[in-house]
């Protein structure tokens, strides 16, 4: 039998914890590339004038020289989608749906 290990709890405890922040990583890391290639195909429709305030959207930062406004109006969104759990309960089987017909 398994003794517990101190503070962190049973081995499977521990296993579970490293298991649980190598999906939070994952996830994370999965989330932060999607708002990055949202935001670049936003710019790159902007700037081939494709979609409605292309001069707002095509916009660079002078400094990084990164899309700071298609960034903006891609996290905007995020937000916006994630806070819609606050008021819909199937907001994820809505968001997943959403997502599995895209790939």
């Amino acid at each position: 039998m398994l003794r517990s290990s101190g503070r962190w709890g049973t081995p499977q405890a521990l296993i579970a914890r490293a298991v649980l922040a190598v999906v939070l990583v994952s996830f994370l890391s999965s989330v932060l590339s999607m708002q990055e290639a949202a935001s670049r195909l936003l710019f790159a429709y902007a700037r081939d004038e494709m979609i409605v305030a292309t001069r707002f959207l095509s916009t660079l930062a002078s400094r990084s020289h990164v899309p700071a406004n298609a960034l903006l109006i891609v996290g905007i969104f995020s937000v916006s989608i994630a806070l819609l759990g606050l008021w819909m309960k199937n907001a994820v089987a809505i968001i997943s749906s959403v997502a599995a017909a895209g790939i």
